[in-house]
């Protein structure tokens, strides 16, 4: 790593509004209506589109059978179904191109659903983001399958989205089979004093399984850190000489200094010892094992600098050629590659590509 490059410090969490949605809140709720006599609710909406910009909102009403304006009385609540997740107020803003479905909830009462599409992402941001998440875990850990359960729902909830590393380290006792020197060094950089933690895009470190924080993290991500570079990624394995060989190029579409890392994970490796785990049953797996990394915070291509419309190559080996990894099927191998951006003095993952360790490859994907 350059010497200029300076340790990615750890950021204190910064709360949204709503757990799934970037959310403008609305002011406090008013008193309980005079007249509670409501049986039904209805939800409409002042626009059914709006831009993926973060700033253009959709704003809801709900009106009770009995005539009454109900928007923002107390408990009136706009849910999204699709991840059971609600608003913090009533209007609703995104930074991704999607089409969501709104139900208003009062007294136990639920609307009709009104639909909004989210549009035009592609003139905000030309590259489609991808948020990387290392997850700090151990086969000693006993709440750690809980933290893999909610990033695997939490992936389905952001489709194609995230990017999952999980970093193993001995713990509790425990000798930790994917243990390796690079976990134990993110740990200590990053103060983690328990496990599960995660870290999201090397810029924030949580604790704790629960998916609140780690939801309020991506949707920061997604909205205030947008893509300023795309990253695309090929892979080839020597079997004869049992080296991998990643191609990774990044474009930059806004002007500032860049760095690449690549690691090589593992994923479908059954429990091993840990099966009786809290949050694990007879089937658990492991994923996402990095079991090599290079340039865990990056490594510059000449300067790192790059003007919008650049874009620079570099290959980076691995050598898979230790009897510890004999017994893992190549096929279950991935190359995860990522670019990291300096944001003040510091550098954080801006954005990530994967494939397979053997003949994948992955183009640059952009915003619609």
């Amino acid at each position: 790593m350059n010497s200029s490059m300076k340790k990615i410090l750890f950021a204190a969490a910064f709360a949204v509004c709503a757990p799934m949605a970037f959310v403008a809140c609305s002011g406090s709720s008013t008193d309980e209506p005079t007249d509670t006599k409501v049986t039904a609710i209805t939800l409409s909406v002042d626009k059914e589109s709006i831009e993926a910009n973060g700033e253009d909102a959709v704003q809801f009403k709900v009106m009770g059978d009995n005539g009454q304006d109900l928007t923002g009385v107390q408990g009136v609540r706009i849910l999204i179904p699709a991840t059971e997740t609600f608003l913090d107020g009533m209007q609703y803003t995104s930074t991704m191109n999607e089409t969501v479905v709104f139900q208003a909830r009062y007294q136990g009462i639920y609307s009709n659903e009104v639909t909004v599409t989210v549009k035009n992402r592609g003139l905000y941001e030309k590259y489609f983001r991808h948020v990387m998440i290392s997850q700090m875990t151990s086969t000693g850990c006993i709440n750690c399958p809980n933290m893999s359960s909610t990033l695997k729902t939490l992936s389905a909830q952001y489709p194609d989205r995230l990017q999952l590393l999980a970093f193993h380290t001995d713990y509790s006792g425990t000798k930790d089979p994917f243990t390796i020197d690079a976990a134990n060094s993110l740990a200590s950089q990053f103060s983690v004093q328990g496990y599960p933690s995660a870290i999201v895009d090397m810029r924030t470190m949580l604790g704790g399984a629960s998916s609140g924080p780690i939801v309020t993290q991506i949707n920061r991500s997604l909205q205030e850190y947008p893509a300023t570079c795309g990253v695309k990624v090929s892979s080839v394995y020597d079997q004869a000489t049992k080296m991998a060989t990643a191609s990774i190029s990044v474009a930059a579409d806004k002007a500032n200094t860049y760095s690449i890392g690549a690691a090589v994970v593992l994923d479908g490796q059954p429990a091993t010892g840990d099966a009786a785990q809290s949050g694990a049953d007879a089937s658990y797996v492991h994923n996402n094992i990095v079991l090599l990394i290079s340039n865990i915070n990056g490594g510059f291509v000449g300067d790192g600098k790059m003007d919008a419309g650049d874009e620079v190559s570099l290959d980076m080996q691995f050598n898979l050629s230790d009897a510890k990894y004999d017994g893992y099927d190549r096929s279950q191998m991935r190359v995860v590659a990522f670019a990291l951006a300096m944001d003040g003095d510091n550098f954080y993952v801006n954005n990530t590509a994967s494939c397979a360790l053997d003949g994948g490859s992955v183009d640059y994907i952009l915003n619609e």
